[in-house]
């Protein structure tokens, strides 16, 4: 055989040699180098002329080999004595001569042999964390990957904090045999800094000397299990820039990917246990980040759960159950633990690694929970002679969006260029009264020595009003979480009926009959079918709805005036069948916010301030 500078070296693979690249190139003259034959070789390091364009030339080492980026063609599989080798599981093979064989100047193929062999590889390359809710442990290989070359090991620097610890450090500096690795056993605590952010260093022996970094980020999170009093308030607070126009029309835009979320709750205890610990956890974490349950989310446990089981049998359903979130066992404030979820399923969550006690499931509630910040100030209450109370805010931060309107109707009004959802929930009222008004934006000329001037630009007042909404059922109240992120805040309009009978048909109406009379209320004059009062819906006494668009009105007499609309009614509706024709109103939310108040699991109550706005 040739020696190893005799030929253009190729990198193959269990198939064989791949085809000459160069096949049918123009030769340079030949030249010889260290007995070889083919690749020209002037005097100096490198051959600036006759290599082939695109190509790295190789540096030449003494008469009788080749340095390819500062690798030894040795440690490459190549001795340079004629003989061909082989990387390890053939992954990478060097040839000479008796593979087909080129005379044009080149360079190694580059494969994957220059990227795994003949360097130090500590794996993995990062420790990502997540929540460190108990102590945990995590592995690093530190591989001597070089083929034929004892390396040291020299050092090793800490720089991820307290509470990061490599428990079975070897004697440093040590050698590493070729292929030989070495486990360091990395232990997290979650006593430490709240936020884990540094790096794990090794030092190692190359040329010129190296240091592998290791990046190692993570939140310790200490969880608070404690039970709250009903209700449990939980506001979505959504970010919006509202750009006016003179006329009263609206450009929004939204400035958060998903809304923040607030919880607030009282916790009320007489056990002094219960205070005394809730006291020493806020000593201490108030400004760092907590576990919190979501407790209107709470389910039974559907099976025992034992030691290290990394299955938790409950409904998922309608919950807000995350990959990557965490979920609770709750039996009481002292016995329960919190687990990290690997995938959610219609009836079970898996986890990553299971409980260190058993959970029996007649004792045991299962609940999501989300990491949350608290305020700065919280305020405690307590009786010379009796409980104590804690008043508690937290603020999640591990919300994301759960945009979803597929659940409700839509519809198309006035100047609407595309289908808008329509809410077809009835109207909850907290006491006896509901809370309406109008806006307009009005201005004053006044020079308070004569009457005042005041005109508006624009046409028509919006109309602003609550809505609220109160349910048992978990869909419901999930359905309108997801519309609630849909919309957005105050972003996206949708319709909402104003729950009264704003309009009363004199006579029953026909089928297909597209205008109804009705006693004359000025909506020729005042309304003139300008959104947000140019849509409405009907009602029938059976619950069916029907949504129409107001095309005109006329006045037929003082007494009476006519409503045309599109589509027609169908089927016919007497009026004994009628139970409301109402105004469909083009409205957002008022102040980007969402109220839910739950009761108790599975009931819950919503409130949101809205706003009538033009097409």
């Amino acid at each position: 055989m040739a020696d190893f500078a005799g030929g253009l070296s190729q990198t193959i693979g269990p198939g064989g040699p791949f085809p000459d690249p160069l096949a049918g190139l123009p030769k340079p003259p030949a030249a010889s180098v260290g007995g070889g034959a083919g690749i020209p070789y002037p005097a100096g390091p490198f051959d600036p002329v006759n290599a082939v364009p695109g190509l790295v030339p190789f540096e030449r080492v003494g008469s009788g080999g080749l340095k390819a980026f500062g690798v030894d063609p040795q440690d490459l599989g190549n001795q340079g004595d004629g003989q061909s080798g082989r990387g390890a599981a053939g992954f990478v093979q060097l040839v000479g001569a008796d593979f087909p064989s080129s005379d044009h100047a080149g360079s190694l193929a580059r494969g994957i042999g220059f990227d795994w062999f003949d360097r130090w590889i500590v794996a993995p390359g990062r420790l990502d964390l997540g929540n460190v809710l108990t102590t945990q442990v995590r592995t690093l290989e530190v591989l001597n990957n070089f083929r034929r070359q004892a390396r040291t090991w020299q050092g090793f620097t800490n720089n991820a904090g307290s509470g990061v610890t490599a428990t079975n450090l070897p004697a440093l500096p040590t050698v590493l045999q070729a292929f030989e690795s070495f486990v360091v056993d990395i232990q997290i605590s979650t006593n430490g800094p709240p936020n884990i952010n540094g790096t794990l260093e090794f030092d190692i022996d190359q040329t010129p000397p190296d240091t592998i970094d290791v990046l190692v980020t993570g939140n310790r999170i200490t969880i608070f299990p404690y039970h709250p009093q009903a209700p449990v308030r939980e506001t979505l607070e959504f970010l919006s820039d509202i750009i006016p126009h003179d006329d009263g029309s609206e450009q929004r835009s939204s400035l958060r990917e998903a809304p923040r979320q607030l919880f607030s709750f009282t916790i009320r205890t007489d056990n002094d246990r219960t205070r005394d610990s809730i006291n020493a956890v806020i000593t201490d974490w108030q400004s760092r980040v907590f576990g919190i349950p979501l407790w209107h989310e709470q389910r039974p446990l559907l099976g025992d759960v034992a030691i290290n089981a990394t299955t938790i049998l409950v409904d998922t359903t309608f919950s807000d159950y995350r990959v990557g979130g965490l979920v609770m066992l709750y039996a009481s404030d002292f016995v329960n633990e919190t687990l990290e979820i690997t995938a959610v399923n219609p009836g079970d969550v898996e986890v990553q690694s299971g409980p260190v006690q058993a959970f029996v499931a007649q004792d045991t509630v299962v609940m999501p929970t989300r990491t949350a910040y608290t305020r700065p100030s919280l305020d405690q209450s307590r009786a010379a002679i009796g409980p104590t109370d804690f008043s508690l805010l937290f603020e999640t931060l591990d919300n994301i969006d759960l945009s979803d309107a597929s659940a409700f109707p839509t519809f198309m009004g006035v100047g609407q260029t595309v289908a808008k959802p329509v809410i077809d929930r009835l109207n909850f009222i907290n006491g006896n009264r509901i809370a309406e008004g109008y806006r307009r934006d009005i201005a004053i000329i006044d020079h308070e020595t004569g009457p005042p001037l005041q005109f508006s630009p624009w046409s028509k007042s919006k109309p602003t009003y609550e809505y609220g909404f109160e349910s048992d059922s978990r869909q419901a109240m999930w359905e309108l979480r997801q519309l609630a992120h849909f919309v957005r805040g105050s972003q996206i309009s949708f319709y909402v009926g104003t729950g009264r009978s704003d309009f009363k048909p004199n006579l029953d109406i026909s089928d297909t009959s597209t205008s109804f009379d009705m006693p004359n209320i000025g909506f020729t004059q005042f309304y003139q079918q300008v959104t947000p009062r140019s849509d409405l819906r009907v009602t029938r006494t059976d619950g069916t709805t029907s949504l129409h668009t107001i095309i005109g009105s006329s006045v037929v007499s003082n007494a009476i005036e006519r409503i045309d609309f599109s589509p027609g009614i169908s089927p016919a509706l007497p009026l004994a069948e009628l139970e409301k024709v109402e105004f469909l109103t083009l409205s957002r939310i008022a102040d980007d916010k969402v109220l839910f108040v739950h009761d108790r699991p599975d009931q819950s109550r919503v409130s949101i301030k809205l706003l009538g706005v033009p097409a």
